[in-house]
């Protein structure tokens, strides 16, 4: 997959690479694997808000 992301952005997302110690791809994987999660609990909770049909 191959995504165009700012350079302001880049430079942000390289600086928090840094500070934990992970190549750019990595910290990128783990930010999108975080919010698919987020995404999937968050879907979960209003499926479970709705009332039966």
């Amino acid at each position: 997959m191959t995504v165009y992301i700012e350079p302001e952005c880049k430079k942000h997302l390289k600086e928090w690479a840094a500070k934990e110690k992970r190549t750019l791809n990595n910290l990128i994987t783990v930010i999108l694997e975080e919010a698919v999660e987020r995404k999937l609990q968050s879907d979960k909770c209003i499926d479970h808000d709705k009332e039966p049909q």
